[in-house]
């Protein structure tokens, strides 16, 4: 004689479910089974899913840091460009006091125009690099704004409009911020073989 696996109870007319691994003789405990089967299965399914998102999540976060890295690398590269354009086009001499400057790093000092923390962008612009030495840099240029703005108005009128227009025109195209590097890495390669030849 048979037993219920379930509850217990004889078998008389016992009846196979699930390739026999179960035998039911109730219709209450058959019902049970299978409400159990399909609980575990809707576990086994939310699992999944939480283990296929988690896994989504990751290849995304992955892919987020790849481009940020590649977008630093190139940010680096065309800033070092901006520079490189810079001293060819100033001559390494300080556009202040017009003193020339010795390949010390401590002395030459390439300023920017609009500050990075404004727009970090126009760092790479080569409009927005200067020459000064290092007195010109420190203790007029950061320490007198006043006397720094008047100077460079008269010097360079058409240098801050050209660099305001700019500023509007990246904010605009935030979105395209990768495409974006990549194109102005190409275009300060051209000026500068444009400068070299």
């Amino acid at each position: 004689m048979a037993r219920c696996k379930k509850c217990g109870n004889t078998i008389i007319k016992w009846q196979e479910i699930v390739g026999g691994i179960y035998k039911y003789d109730t219709k209450s405990c058959r019902q049970e089974h299978q409400r159990e089967l399909a609980r575990k299965q809707k576990e086994k399914d939310l699992k999944k899913r939480e283990v296929e998102k988690k896994r989504e999540k990751k290849e995304k976060a992955k892919e987020k840091r790849a481009k940020i890295k590649e977008v630093k690398w190139l940010y680096k590269k065309n800033v070092e460009l901006a520079k490189l354009i810079a001293k060819i086009r100033d001559n390494r001499t300080c556009q202040w006091c017009w003193k020339y400057l010795k390949e010390d790093k401590m002395n030459c000092h390439w300023s920017h125009i609009i500050n990075e923390a404004r727009d970090h962008r126009l760092s790479t612009d080569e409009f927005n690099i200067k020459a000064l030495c290092h007195h010109c840099h420190m203790n007029l240029w950061h320490k007198d704004p006043v006397l720094a703005s008047k100077w460079f108005n008269e010097k360079f009128p058409w240098r801050y409009d050209i660099l305001n227009k700019k500023h509007i025109e990246y904010w605009k195209m935030w979105k395209i911020w990768n495409e974006w590097h990549i194109a102005e890495h190409w275009r300060l390669k051209d000026v500068l073989k444009t400068l070299e030849k």
